[in-house]
C-alpha cells in the first residue's frame, strides 16, 4: 500500500444525507499556482468492474474489460446521490451488496451504448459518444460531458484534471496508456508506443513543487463477482512529469514528430511500461456566457452555472481600454474553450483566458512564446481542441490553447502552430462545425468561415489529405449583409447552419442539401442565440433567454425543465458550451492501442515492500502492527490467511533491506 493510501466509506446515513443536498462533495479546491494545488473530491462511488452478468474477457473473468463503463459509471452514481435521484442509476448506499444487481445493469447499460466489447474493451470513441447519449437522455442538458484524448496536438495532464475540478466542478474518470520504450531517435527522444490501457476514476490531484500525487478509485476490486461489492479505497500514486516523449510505431523519421510531455502514474516500481494519463472524460455544469456594458464604457463577461451546485454566476470585468463593447454583437472576440473556459480577443489583439483567483475571476493574457503571429480579429475553437485565429482571409490554429495557462512553470507543452488555411475572400466570421460525423470522416475537426457579405461558406480542418471545400448560401435566405456584425451564425449536430440578425423576430436555417426554412418565432425582439446538445434553440428574447424545439407541431416552446437557462436575464455575445470530444479515428483506432482492456495490476518487484518505497523497512512494520488482527483487506496480510498476524511479520522480517 502507498503510504498515503487512505479509505472512503460510504453509509446509508450517507447517502440520504447527500440526496437532500445539491452540494457536490467538493471537500479541497485550491489552486495556488501550476506547482501548487490540490482538489480532493468524497463520497465518489468505487464500483467493481468484475461482476457476473457482464460478458467474459479471453480470461473468462466477467466484466474483465469493462473498465471504462464502470469508471464512468461512478459520476452517475455520483450525480444520483448529490440531489438528481431521478438520474440513474438512482439514489443508493452503492457500498451495500443490495445494491449489487442494480449496479451491474447500469454498467451493462452503459457498456452496450459504448460498444464495449468483453474482451477488447471499449474501442472507436464510442466511450464518449455511449456516455453522453445516456447523460442527455437522464438529466437534458443539466450537464456537460467533455471527451479529450492525447494526439499530436495534444496532451492530457494532472493539471488539467485539477483544474477542472477546482474551477469547473467537474467529476471525471480517466485512462492511461500501457506504452513500451521502442528506443531513442536522433533527436535523443524517447519514442513510446502504445499498447492498450485501463480507466478509472479521478477523485483527486495534488501538486507541491517537485511532488506531483493522483488520488484514483479503480475499478478493478476484488469484491465477489456475484454478489459482494469490494469496500470503497481510494489510492494515491505519484504522477511525475516525463517530457521529451514522442509517441509512434517507429523511431525511423520520428523527429518530424511533435515531441511533448505528459504525466505518469507510478503504479509499480520496477515496471517495464510507462502508465501516461492519455485521456479523460469529464462531466460539468453547464454554463451560458454572455456580455454587458456599462455607463462608463466598461465590459464585463458574465458566466452563468446551470446548477445549483455549480460555480453560480460572477462577472469578468474589463477597463474601457480593454475591449471595445462594439465587437461583443459578432461573438467573434469570446471563444469557448472545449473544458468550458472563456477566451477573449481584446481590442489589442492579445488573447485572453480565465483565471480564477481564489473566490474571483480575472482574465489574464495568454503567453503565445515565440509565436509571432498576424493581429487577429475574430477566434474559436476547433473541436481538435485548437484555438483559430482569422486574420482577414487566413486562418490559423494553435495547439494546446485549452490547457494553456500564464505560469511559466507549469506542465505543459509550449504552443505552436498546427494548421493554417487561406480562403478565396476575407473572412468575415468564422464558428466552430458542430455537425456529428461518422467516426471515419476524415474532417471530423472543421470550421466555417464566411464572406462579408454572408453568401459564401469556406469549409477548412486541420486533415492535410482533405481539400477545403467552398458552399454558396442561396439568396432565398433573407440576410441584410449591411447588419454583418448583428448577424449570428450556429451549426446543430446534424449540419444544418442557423442565422439571424440582431433585432429581428425571425431565424433562418440552412441544411446540408441547400434547403433553406425560415422560422417567424413569438418574441418581440432577439438579442442572442445558440444551440444546445439536445439541438433545442436558446433565445434571447430582450436579454431573457427562451427555448424551442421541434415537436410534434414543429417548433415549440419549451419550458424551465428544458433548459437550466430558461428565464435568465443575459447580455449581448450569449453563448452555451457544449459537450466536446477529440476524438480522431487517425489517431485513436484499435489498431493503435486505442482500447480500454483487461488491466490486472502486476505484482510489486516484492510484496512485502507495503509503502511501496522500494524497501522493506520499519515503515512496512509499522503497517503491519497497525493492521494487526484485521482481514488484511490493505494489503497487510500477506500470507492470505485472512488476518494480519506474527506469520505476515515474519515475512516482512525475512525480506528486510532493499526491494530487488
Amino acid at each position: 500500500m502507498h503510504p498515503r493510501s487512505f479509505l472512503i466509506v460510504s453509509s446509508s446515513a450517507t447517502a440520504a444525507i447527500l440526496s437532500t443536498s445539491l452540494f457536490a462533495d467538493l471537500d479541497i479546491q485550491r489552486y495556488s499556482s501550476s506547482t501548487n494545488y490540490e482538489f480532493l473530491v468524497s463520497h465518489m462511488p468505487d464500483l467493481d468492474q468484475r461482476r457476473s452478468g457482464l460478458g467474459a474477457d479471453s480470461d473468462g473473468d466477467a466484466g474483465g474489460a469493462y473498465c471504462f463503463p464502470t469508471g464512468v459509471s461512478n459520476l452517475f452514481a455520483y450525480i444520483a446521490n448529490h440531489g438528481y435521484t431521478y438520474c440513474a442509476p438512482g439514489q443508493a448506499d452503492w457500498q451495500l451488496n443490495t445494491n449489487h444487481a442494480d449496479a451491474t445493469d447500469f454498467i451493462d447499460r452503459l457498456a452496450d451504448e459504448m460498444n464495449t466489447s468483453p474482451t477488447n474493451g471499449t474501442t472507436n470513441g464510442r466511450g464518449y459518444r455511449g456516455a453522453r447519449d445516456v447523460l442527455q437522455d437522464e438529466v437534458g442538458s443539466r450537464f456537460v460531458i467533455e471527451d479529450e484524448r492525447y494526439s499530436l496536438w495534444n496532451v492530457v495532464t494532472l493539471r488539467e484534471l485539477s483544474r477542472a475540478g477546482i474551477d469547473d466542478d467537474a467529476i471525471q474518470s480517466l485512462c492511461y496508456g500501457k506504452y513500451e520504450t521502442l528506443g531513442y531517435n536522433w533527436c535523443d527522444e524517447r519514442v513510446i508506443k502504445r499498447k492498450g490501457g485501463h480507466c478509472m476514476t479521478f477523485v483527486g490531484g495534488y501538486r507541491n513543487g517537485s511532488t506531483r500525487e493522483i488520488m484514483i478509485n479503480d475499478p478493478d476490486g476484488s469484491g465477489d463477482a456475484n454478489t459482494v461489492q469490494s469496500t470503497f479505497k481510494t489510492l494515491d500514486y505519484d504522477c511525475p512529469w516525463y517530457s521529451d516523449l514522442v509517441v509512434s510505431f517507429t523511431t525511423v523519421g520520428s523527429c518530424l514528430l511533435p515531441k511533448q510531455g505528459m504525466n505518469r502514474i507510478q503504479r509499480n516500481f520496477g515496471d517495464s511500461f510507462l502508465r501516461l494519463i492519455d485521456s479523460r472524460l469529464a462531466i460539468r455544469p453547464a454554463n451560458c456566457y454572455s456580455w454587458h456594458s456599462y455607463d462608463n464604457g466598461t465590459s464585463c463577461a458574465v458566466e452563468t452555472s446551470g446548477l445549483p451546485f455549480g460555480p453560480g454566476e460572477f462577472e469578468i470585468k474589463f477597463a474601457p481600454s480593454s475591449s471595445a463593447a462594439s465587437r461583443w454583437n459578432t461573438g467573434q472576440s469570446l471563444a469557448i474553450a472545449p473544458n468550458g473556459r472563456p477566451f477573449l480577443l481584446a481590442a489589442d489583439g492579445s488573447i485572453m483566458l480565465r483565471e480564477n483567483d481564489g473566490e474571483h475571476a480575472t482574465m489574464r493574457t495568454v503567453p503565445l512564446g515565440e509565436l509571432d503571429l498576424p493581429p487577429a480579429d475574430g477566434i474559436t475553437f476547433c473541436s481538435d481542441r485548437t484555438l483559430v485565429l482569422r486574420h482577414n482571409d487566413r486562418l490559423i490554429a494553435l495547439t494546446g490553447m485549452d490547457a494553456v495557462t500564464t505560469d511559466p512553470d507549469a506542465d505543459r507543452n509550449p504552443p505552436t502552430v498546427a494548421w493554417e488555411a487561406q480562403a478565396p475572400f476575407q473572412i468575415g466570421q468564422v464558428i466552430p462545425s458542430r455537425r456529428e460525423r461518422t467516426l471515419e470522416d476524415d474532417s471530423i475537426h472543421t470550421v466555417l468561415a464566411f464572406s462579408p457579405n454572408l453568401r459564401v461558406i469556406f469549409e477548412a480542418s486541420g486533415n492535410p489529405e482533405v481539400e477545403p471545400q467552398i458552399r454558396s448560401v442561396p439568396a432565398s435566405l433573407p440576410l441584410d449583409p449591411e447588419r454583418f456584425n448583428q448577424t449570428i451564425i450556429v451549426e446543430d449536430g446534424a449540419g444544418t447552419i442557423w442565422f439571424t440578425q440582431e433585432g429581428d423576430r425571425k431565424i433562418s436555417s440552412l441544411d446540408r442539401e441547400g434547403q433553406v426554412a425560415i422560422i417567424e418565432l413569438p418574441v418581440k425582439k432577439i438579442t442572442g442565440f445558440d444551440i444546445d446538445d439536445l439541438n433545442q434553440l436558446l433565445v434571447v428574447d430582450e436579454g431573457r433567454v427562451r427555448c424551442f424545439g421541434l415537436g410534434a407541431r414543429g417548433l415549440e416552446e419549451r419550458g424551465e425543465d428544458a433548459s437550466p437557462f430558461v428565464g435568465h436575464t443575459v447580455g449581448m455575445g450569449f453563448k452555451v458550451d457544449r459537450s466536446t470530444s477529440n476524438y480522431d479515428p487517425k489517431q485513436h483506432r484499435e489498431e493503435q492501442g486505442w482500447f480500454d482492456a483487461p488491466e490486472l495490476a502486476p505484482a510489486p518487484p516484492c510484496p512485502e515492500d507495503l509503502n511501496g518505497d522500494g524497501q522493506v523497512n520499519g515503515g512496512d512494520l509499522a503497517l503491519i502492527l497497525s493492521s494487526w488482527g484485521g482481514d488484511g483487506d490493505d494489503g497487510a496480510d500477506l500470507n492470505g490467511d485472512g488476518t494480519v498476524n506474527g506469520a505476515d511479520m515474519a515475512l516482512i522480517l525475512s525480506a528486510w533491506g532493499d526491494c530487488l
